[in-house]
């Protein structure tokens, strides 16, 4: 689909045609934009001396083109959007005819609104394509924002992208599945996400992943089985972003936390993890599996601290993943937006604690602070 939307009347053909090749731009993960696209979208800019915008998908697929005026443009409703009560899984990247690119408070507005992953303005100033981003923080049990919103002025080469802090969010930014298996638990996650845990049943993932449900009863004989997958498959996918994201200096010392914070309110995965446990009194082999599965994700846990230069025993990790574990399962019980902040402030103190002796060269303590970010005005 290569529609363009918005003020069209009077573009020239030739001026259409650039803006259809936008569709056929793909973002490598990782990036808000390419080097590449953003020049496309500012000489187009110049040209037409209008605003454009478009929408990005956490696949790097470019789904959105759209035309304004000089001092504004109107965003088009998402397709395809699961929840009004999570993140959309759009960015969406717009222009500024006049080279400025701090967030306005439209765009904040717009941001909190349409709940988009990121809203990031770019302009050309002194020869340079700069570009601000904003993103939605301190999501709470409600799942709507909070007022405030993060922006940081910098350019599109070091522009860092939102990552998925939940892990549906996570599993949606996976390439698409390419087997049968992988796409009846990518389902069963959405599944899990939009509709909770009782839709979680071999029936409805059948139905989910387009596939006979004996194709689900092949790959997991069991409903226990397809829990104890689906949360393998889930935890994996977020523990690959979180790895990825360190990987690429997108996460740091410095905003890991943040992100782990933001993953404690995903009350969905929790209520499957708790389920598995009382399952585990007439299914006895689901106890060593949560043993292994346990371990296995404390070992993955404790690769990431080291890579950012925390080294912390295994002891501690321990320690890290009871208080943590155990801060979901007391926000789950509960479920309000003073249990949840409860629970992110056990997480943050236990991390501060054993992170303070833990750092190692070359960071340093005053590396490890949180430093105050500049929000839009």
């Amino acid at each position: 689909m290569t529609t363009i939307y918005g003020e069209v009347n009077g573009i020239r053909k030739s001026i259409i045609n650039r803006l259809e090749e936008l569709y056929e731009f793909t973002i490598p993960f990782g990036q808000v934009i390419t080097s590449e696209l953003a020049q496309k979208l500012i000489d187009l800019t110049d040209d037409l001396n209008r605003e454009l915008v478009v929408y990005i998908t956490r696949k790097g697929q470019v789904t959105c083109v759209a035309v304004g005026d000089v001092y504004t443009v109107t965003l088009p409703e998402i397709d395809g959007r699961r929840s009004a009560n999570r993140l959309s899984g759009i960015r969406c990247i717009h222009t500024h005819p006049s080279g400025e690119t701090e967030l306005s408070g439209v765009d904040i507005a717009s941001l909190k609104e349409m709940r988009f992953d990121l809203m990031a303005a770019l302009g050309r100033k002194d020869e340079m394509i700069q570009a601000s981003f904003g993103i939605i923080t301190n999501m709470k049990t409600s799942n709507r924002p909070s007022p405030s919103s993060k922006a940081t002025k910098t350019s599109t080469k070091s522009a860092a992208p939102a990552l998925p802090t939940t892990f549906p969010d996570a599993v949606a930014a996976l390439p698409a599945p390419t087997n049968t298996r992988d796409r009846i638990l990518n389902a069963a996650v959405l599944l899990l996400n939009d509709e909770g845990f009782s839709a979680l049943t071999q029936t409805r993932v059948a139905e989910r992943a387009s596939v006979r449900q004996s194709l689900v009863t092949y790959y997991f004989p069991s409903r226990n089985e397809l829990l104890r997958e689906t949360a393998v498959y889930g935890c994996n996918a977020m523990l690959a972003i979180m790895a990825s994201g360190i990987e690429s200096g997108i996460l740091t010392l410095e905003n890991f936390l943040d992100f782990l914070i933001a993953d404690v309110s995903d009350r969905r995965f929790a209520r499957l993890m708790t389920a598995l446990i009382v399952a585990s009194d007439e299914d006895q082999s689901i106890k060593p599996w949560l043993a292994s599965f346990e371990q296995a994700n404390r070992d993955k846990l404790q690769q990431c601290f080291s890579k950012l230069g925390l080294q912390i025993s295994a002891e501690d990790i321990e320690l890290f993943h009871a208080a943590y574990v155990g801060a979901v399962i007391l926000d789950l019980g509960e479920a309000s937006d003073a249990s949840l902040a409860r629970s992110q402030r056990i997480v943050r103190t236990a991390f501060t604690r054993i992170a303070a002796s833990s750092i190692t060269p070359p960071y340093s303590t005053r590396t490890a602070a949180r430093k105050p970010v500049k929000t839009s005005k």
